[in-house]
């Protein structure tokens, strides 16, 4: 096979790579939200890591909060105005248990992080997820906890297979031989292969996740987010990369092999 057929494997190797590693740091795998005559609370839930955000309503006006929760009651929280912050007691009572607990994003009282608007991110807080300290715990949480544990160590694994399909492409291209050149097809493709069915299977347990192990819905609505469609995009790139390189890997083979296909000036008889 050609240098410039491994040099489109090499290329789409490194794209694959590229979007999952941006997948894999994004939380809007799945998105959580519920809202309230007082609140708006957004979730979003990714294979590394969560983040939680609370707009809290004041008639027409609306203030965005940050929450760091590990207790059990809501209380009384602060707001941040424009004139500094304002204590409102009608939330105290507010049960937690109305939220995802197993998240470990909103449980605390928010008197402490309302003073502290996080102005960078739009009021987002997150934090590594998921740690099994926190999220694991209860029977409900557990399923949803492996699912994304599960998605993350497939996300981890492809991407090596990914940088080693890149590394075999490398090294192909650089060899005087041959039959490298006519037969490196065959490693190439298995690993830009098996990284994107780990990429896929990472993708259909997010998704499985997002169907049937949701144990805390109580009236919020789920959707899947930007950062899904994406790893979708990725293991699409990878798969048809993966196809096209062992039909053009497989008849240059059967070429040099008649002696009938030149592989970068040598013929192998």
């Amino acid at each position: 096979m050609q240098t410039r057929g491994y040099l489109a494997a090499l290329v789409a190797a490194l794209v694959v790579l590229v979007l999952q590693l941006w997948t894999m740091r994004q939380a809007g795998w799945i998105i959580w939200t519920k809202e309230s005559p007082l609140v708006l609370t957004s979730v979003q839930y990714g294979p590394m890591r969560t983040c939680s955000k609370l707009v809290v309503h004041f008639g027409t006006a609306e203030k965005t909060v940050a929450t760091l929760p590990n207790n059990h009651q809501l209380g009384m929280a602060a707001a941040v105005s424009a004139t500094g912050t304002q204590e409102f007691p009608s939330t105290s009572g507010l049960n937690a248990s109305t939220y995802p607990t197993y998240t470990g994003d909103l449980l605390a009282t928010l008197s402490d992080k309302l003073a502290h608007p996080q102005d960078k991110n739009d009021g987002w807080v997150c934090r590594p997820f998921p740690q099994t300290d926190k999220d694991c715990n209860s029977e409900g949480d557990r399923a949803f906890c492996n699912a994304f544990l599960s998605a993350g160590y497939s996300l981890q694994f492809s991407g090596v297979l990914l940088v080693a399909s890149m590394i075999s492409s490398l090294l192909t291209i650089f060899s005087h031989s041959a039959m490298n050149k006519v037969e490196g097809y065959r490693v190439v493709a298995g690993l830009l292969g098996a990284a994107s069915v780990l990429a896929i299977v990472a993708f259909a347990i997010a998704h499985d996740a997002y169907k049937n192990d949701w144990p805390y819905l109580w009236g919020a609505s789920l959707s899947l987010g930007a950062a899904f469609w994406v790893q979708l995009v990725a293991w699409l790139v990878g798969i048809l990369s993966t196809v096209g390189l062992l039909t053009v890997g497989f008849k240059a083979e059967r070429g040099a092999r008649t002696g009938s296909a030149p592989v970068d000036g040598y013929t192998r008889v």
